[in-house]
């Protein structure tokens, strides 16, 4: 193996993200949020079409910055999009007052300290993260 290839392959590892593609996500919300969320309603919220939980109250999306590999892979699996087209849809559903966008937090920290102070966020983390502060609703 040339030294070229060896140097082309370490750097291309090295590159991948660190978020293990097994790695289960868990969509959480409040302890005291009575709602039960299926993957569908979950994909509606996040896409912007239903603004309530079934229960009638309002309902918050919390999400990631945009280099976030749970992010990605969230987006993926349960919206089958990506940033990108994502972006545009809420510009426009925000641009047209139907809906307000997801809130973006830094880190799994944040987003377990803004579900837990707020009964109407919802948002998603590694199952690894789950506190007792957060109730889970769905496991990815």
């Amino acid at each position: 193996m040339s030294i070229k290839i060896l140097i082309i392959s370490i750097l291309l590892l090295i590159s991948l993200p660190v978020f293990s593609q097994g790695e289960t996500l868990v969509v959480v919300v409040h302890v005291d949020n009575k709602c039960t969320c299926s993957l569908d309603l979950v994909r509606k919220i996040y896409l912007g079409r239903v603004r309530n939980f079934r229960d009638g109250t309002s309902a918050v999306a919390v999400t990631y910055k945009d280099e976030s590999a749970l992010r990605a892979k969230f987006y993926d699996l349960v919206l089958h999009s990506n940033k990108n087209r994502l972006g545009k849809l809420w510009a426009r559903l925000v641009f047209s007052g139907r809906n307000t966008a997801p809130v973006v937090l830094e880190s799994t920290k944040d987003v377990l300290v803004k579900i837990a102070a707020n009964k109407n966020y919802i948002g998603f983390i590694s199952v690894q993260d789950v506190t007792t502060d957060v109730k889970v609703v769905g496991t990815l």
